[in-house]
């Protein structure tokens, strides 16, 4: 017969009636946990989520930043005004140069521009013209009301001359009723 090896225990099952501690590795599996950077703070804990986004883009912004010093900077290495004494005028005179080509110097004005400035003119006059419908509505609501205050200004005109006729008609009769009285008594 083959030789019989020692008798392997199984991690589930002991001979103690499971009292023994099975391996760290086989114990039991971790429990499930959520992502903590999902739910970063709370309205209960005393902070919205608008804190996390604030200081996210906070972050970012300073990242940019970063990159264009340094972009910068690079950039702006050329003149300075530490000039060696020896080469000092030739560095100035390329200086005065570089800044005659950025200017741009004056230019005539030619006749084909001018048309063309005409032309753009007109374009711009045909816009003008062209009113939109909300703009027609607040015209036609315009020239109602105009015409309407100029009615209520004739009919309060004539109004008052009719009212003025009847107080002095008024007065004349009121006049004559106490000429009539006085008269009989």
């Amino acid at each position: 017969m083959a030789p019989v090896g020692k008798r392997r225990i199984s991690p589930g099952f002991s001979r103690n009636g499971g009292k023994e501690k099975a391996p760290t590795g086989l114990s039991r599996k971790q429990p499930w946990r959520r992502d903590t950077r999902q739910l970063r703070g709370s309205l209960q804990e005393g902070q919205g989520f608008a804190i996390w986004r604030k200081r996210k883009i906070q972050r970012d912004y300073k990242k940019l930043l970063k990159k264009e010093r340094n972009v910068n900077s690079q950039n702006n290495v050329g003149y300075t005004e530490d000039y060696p004494e020896h080469l000092k005028h030739l560095y100035l005179a390329e200086e005065e140069m570089l800044q005659k080509q950025q200017k741009p110097k004056h230019k005539p004005v030619v006749l084909e521009e001018k048309d063309t400035v005409t032309s753009g003119s007109n374009v711009i006059q045909r816009k003008l013209k062209a009113k939109t419908s909300n703009q027609k509505a607040k015209e036609d609501y315009e020239k109602i009301k105009a015409e309407r205050n100029k009615k209520k200004e004739t009919f309060i005109s004539g109004s008052q001359k009719k009212e003025r006729r009847k107080r002095e008609s008024s007065k004349a009769l009121q006049a004559e009723e106490n000429g009539n009285i006085q008269n009989v008594k």
